[in-house]
């Protein structure tokens, strides 16, 4: 059975967040653990019952959040678990995960740009380093975005990885949606949809299928994903981060999943 974790704070954002998980990747017999975390005021004289208001007020908080995704998205009862925890919202995630044995963490996000993306996003990227498991960031978004089009962006390494690639052929397959790998380059070498070893791979994976690859050239491989992106309509964004990645070397200590997560407009499924 599928196992969802959607972390809180119980703003609009949050909800639009679980809006989409619901209608675009969950199954539909999928169990939704709602996550709030909380922190105990920075003082050396707080007193116990300060935390348990905080305790009583994330509980009470936590069950208007049940309401809404029975009431407006239609979860069944038995199918939402809550969670309230004092602590850091990574480090309880991160629990929440090992505890829970999720499979997908869906978050919302901003998706903020400039001196902003300092203070709105940097929760999401904190998960994607800590959990080991996949997370869909999911962005404020003014109008409907529709999942008919999915952008696998890989590199030289990821498509090597069939154990991740199966989430996103489900993801494709459950929405009828358009498959396009994408691939940027920054030097000049073979483009990546005509190498034969890679196009064998993809035949025995994605099997009949209909996937589109596109090269592409450029300096700036965030500019080119975003430009393509938006160009194209696209609704969902697909990374598979790995260490020492060729994205992760190009752009030092701040790697391409981060700058994807901070700018996109649309959701980011980061599958670590």
């Amino acid at each position: 059975m599928q196992k969802i974790l959607i972390p809180t704070d119980f703003s609009e954002i949050a909800r639009e967040a679980a809006r989409y998980a619901k209608k675009y990747v969950a199954a539909n017999d999928a169990e939704f653990y709602v996550l709030h975390a909380y922190n105990q005021p920075d003082s050396n004289d707080m007193l116990i019952s300060i935390v348990d208001i905080l305790k009583e007020e994330s509980d009470k908080m936590l069950n208007d959040e049940a309401a809404f995704l029975q009431k407006e998205l239609g979860i069944p009862s038995d199918r939402i678990f809550l969670i309230s925890v004092l602590g850091e919202v990574e480090d309880a995630i991160k629990k929440s995960v090992l505890k829970h044995h999720i499979d997908l963490v869906v978050m919302g996000t901003l998706g903020a740009s400039g001196i902003k993306e300092l203070l709105v996003g940097s929760n999401t990227v904190k998960v994607i380093n800590a959990a080991h498991t996949p997370i869909l960031a999911v962005p404020k978004m003014n109008e409907d975005v529709y999942l008919d089009t999915i952008v696998l962006a890989l590199d030289n390494e990821s498509i090597d990885d069939e154990h991740r690639l199966k989430m996103v052929k489900e993801i494709a397959d459950a929405n009828d949606a358009e498959l396009i790998l994408l691939h940027v380059s920054t030097r000049d070498e073979e483009p990546f949809c005509f190498n034969s070893h890679l196009q064998n791979k993809l035949r025995k994976f994605f099997g009949r299928m209909e996937i589109e690859c596109v090269s592409l050239k450029g300096k700036d491989v965030e500019q080119a994903i975003n430009d393509f992106v938006w160009e194209n309509e696209i609704g969902m964004i697909v990374l598979l981060p790995h260490k020492m990645s060729l994205t992760q070397k190009l752009f030092g200590r701040r790697s391409l999943t981060k700058k994807i997560n901070f700018h996109s407009k649309i959701p980011v499924l980061s599958i670590g």
